[in-house]
């Protein structure tokens, strides 16, 4: 048995920490449908919580191109190094993102990037608290949609063939299988002179 499965069913949380699987990815087209903030999402949630490496190094250009453009946007004082800050503040809430710690002490900053510490920590908590408040957003979000993926794609019946009946009335074996079931009542024919006798069924389309 699959240590993707407990007592209670499938753990989906394991399951989507897992290969890429046609579920994920539907479940995660469903996800961008109803909801995308421009954030890396996936990206961050195959790194991050699955522990893919081929996109790491994509999620930390991100997050230095996101913390350069928070310094630039008004969150430190303006005339501050946004881009030296940028790149420290990015790399460090990357880091964090993985590793559960900050790579840089706050007071080791000044001498990098010439700002003040609790400056630096500002820029770096807001970037690592907006990542980490969208992976966090994301990883709920695909949690119910892989569910209701499962779910559908257990339900789907499969086709029946259907048997039908060809001229005749069903007792003599006049099995046509390439029919669709429905039936017309056809009389059958004059004998004798005498009236039509009870209808015949004739497959439509047979």
């Amino acid at each position: 048995m699959s240590s993707d499965y407990t007592l209670r069913g499938l753990d989906f949380e394991s399951y989507l920490c897992g290969e890429i699987t046609d579920k994920i990815i539907d479940a995660d087209r469903s996800v961008r449908l109803e909801w995308s903030n421009g954030f890396p999402n996936w990206a961050m949630y195959r790194t991050v919580l699955a522990g893919d490496s081929h996109m790491r190094r994509p999620v930390r250009d991100w997050c230095v191109a996101y913390a350069v453009a928070a310094a630039e946007s008004g969150i430190v004082r303006a005339g501050l190094p946004a881009e030296e800050m940028g790149a420290l503040a990015g790399w460090d809430a990357y880091y964090r993102l993985h590793n559960a710690r900050w790579v840089i002490a706050g007071q080791d900053v000044a001498d990098v990037a010439g700002v003040d510490p609790k400056t630096y920590r500002k820029l770096r908590n807001y970037v690592y608290a907006a990542c980490r408040a969208s992976l966090d957003e994301y990883w709920v979000r695909l949690q119910v949609e892989v569910r209701r993926v499962w779910m559908r794609d257990r339900h789907i019946e499969a086709a029946r063939p259907v048997s039908s009946m060809g001229v005749g009335r069903g007792f003599g074996g006049e099995v046509d299988p390439s029919g669709n079931g429905c039936y017309v009542a056809m009389p059958l024919p004059v004998k004798g002179g005498r009236g039509v006798t009870s209808p015949d069924l004739k497959r439509i389309g047979a």
